[in-house]
């Protein structure tokens, strides 16, 4: 399998993604993941819904991911909440 991986021009806006995962492995996997793409991508982590709630306060964000399990609620739930 072969992927093609574009370049985000500086002049264009760059993703940003809102992580909720307590988990640090997990977090770190995932960061791993976007870096490997070669695309500028911001990614942002929460480690509990109280600090996601915030960051979505205070920031823009083009996509959120949202673990199942979190300490401070249920993952369902708060993506639940994001979405209204």
């Amino acid at each position: 399998m072969s992927a093609a991986v574009v370049a985000v021009p500086p002049m264009m806006h760059v993703p940003s993604i809102l992580l909720v995962e307590d988990n640090p492995f997990d977090a770190e996997m995932f960061c791993h993941a976007m870096r490997s793409t070669g695309v500028n991508i911001d990614v942002k982590v929460a480690p509990t819904c109280s600090d996601a709630r915030t960051m979505i306060e205070s920031g823009e964000f083009s996509v959120g991911v949202v673990g199942e399990h979190l300490r401070d609620g249920w993952g369902s739930s708060m993506a639940e909440q994001l979405r209204s």
